[in-house]
């Protein structure tokens, strides 16, 4: 799976995962202050995103790979191992 992710630090990212839902969340705030001879400037910014995503089948505990790189974070869940068709016996007469 991967997240654009631009202008974010790894700092600034959060990735959770509980009973199959993986949550991304992802915020920073910035502040820059001018000073001139005849003025006084200061700018605030603050963003965030997130997202949360059911994943198919059952997820176990296991080592999620996540890596942030130029503004995409790609993230790596081993997948659950695919269930086969059990015989079912019928009981009684």
């Amino acid at each position: 799976m991967k997240a654009d992710l631009p202008g974010f630090s790894k700092e600034d990212v959060e990735v959770e995962m509980h009973e199959g839902v993986l949550a991304i969340k992802a915020q920073k705030s910035t502040e820059t202050e001018e000073k001139g001879q005849r003025y006084f400037r200061r700018e605030r910014t603050w963003g965030a995103v997130s997202r949360r995503v059911a994943l198919p089948g059952v997820v176990k505990d296991a080592p999620v790979y996540a890596v942030l790189k130029d503004g995409v974070l790609t993230l790596r869940v081993p997948s659950a191992q695919s269930s086969s068709p059990k015989q079912i016996e019928i009981k009684g007469s």
